[in-house]
């Protein structure tokens, strides 16, 4: 095969043995979506409690489910392109595939979505509303769909290059949200654990809190 466009995140060790068969046989191996790309809710929601733990709660001790935990295709073989969103954006999606059709990678942006922002001259939904807007920390794509309609982007296409989670830690903080919501939406969509290194817990007054 040229090209195989791969959906969801590995659950079972089936969906992993049918990957690898997939990746053998593919050119180009393409994960499509937040799913495929970051692991998505099904990660971010597993945080506190493996995916066996869960298991057990949901469908007892006798439950015969071999299961793995969430994680993005390319922990488990090589990725191509990794075009994100949920659900993604077709121009970029019939962008990537004309792109490998002609033989070579394509540009996808990693710039965050405050830029789409501001080329649809958009007012600010976090200065000017003060909603928990994710913007600055997610990855451009959707064309600022959410803040276009008012809303705050809650960060379903990933973090975006080098996303400043402190700094919109503390942005989020000062404006009133707890700090469990912040950490909770910042996670939510799967961002990989390396992103939250350098995290500085912040107290309900917007500062650092020394010693943790």
């Amino acid at each position: 095969m040229d090209i195989t466009f791969v959906e969801g995140s590995v659950s079972q060790k089936h969906d992993l043995e049918k990957l690898e068969r997939i990746r053998a046989a593919s050119r180009w191996l393409v994960a499509v979506g937040n799913c495929a790309v970051w692991g998505c809710v099904q990660k971010g929601g597993c945080t506190n409690c493996s995916a066996a733990e869960k298991m057990l709660q949901v469908y007892g001790k006798d439950a015969d489910f071999d299961v793995l935990e969430a994680a993005p295709l390319e922990k488990h073989v090589h990725v191509d392109v990794r075009l994100s969103g949920c659900p993604i954006n077709a121009t970029q999606f019939l962008s990537v595939t004309a792109s490998l059709l002609q033989d070579h990678l394509p540009y996808i942006t990693s710039k965050p979505v405050c830029l789409e922002c501001k080329l649809k001259e958009n007012p600010c939904v976090l200065i000017e509303d003060n909603l928990p807007c994710l913007g600055p920390v997610t990855a451009a794509g959707c064309g600022a769909l959410c803040p276009s309609m008012g809303a705050a982007c809650y960060g379903c296409w990933g973090p975006c290059q080098s996303p400043q989670m402190d700094a919109m830690a503390q942005v989020l903080t000062e404006k009133g949200y707890a700090l469990e919501e912040v950490i909770s939406r910042l996670g939510s969509f799967g961002a990989p654990a390396e992103l939250f290194k350098r995290w500085k817990p912040f107290n309900e007054n917007g500062a650092a809190v020394k010693g943790v």
